[in-house]
């Protein structure tokens, strides 16, 4: 999920409106609005603290990668479970990429 949906979602979970958003945030309505149809793609550091703080968030909520295997294809998740079986670590399979 990227951060334009994590921040819609939770929005929406509030109850709070865009407008209401850049009330309490002080970030103009339509920055908002272009975070959220995802035409602004990486908003500072700062804007997302205080979006986060606005809807009584993490900041990590909006940037937390979350790991799919939808679309990688049988060959690519096979592969994955094999190495994870074998006791790879993250930290190896980088390195020998």
């Amino acid at each position: 999920m990227m951060i334009s949906e994590r921040m819609k979602k939770h929005r929406l979970k509030k109850g709070i409106s865009i407008s209401e958003l850049a009330n309490r945030t002080g970030i103009s309505r339509s920055y908002l609005t272009s975070i959220e149809k995802n035409e602004q793609l990486n908003p500072s550091a700062y804007l997302l603290e205080e979006i986060s703080e606005a809807l009584g968030v993490a900041p990590e909520t909006f940037i937390t990668s979350e790991v799919s295997i939808e679309g990688l294809g049988e060959e690519w998740v096979q592969l994955v479970k094999e190495l994870m079986e074998s006791g790879i670590s993250k930290e190896q399979f980088q390195h020998y990429i």
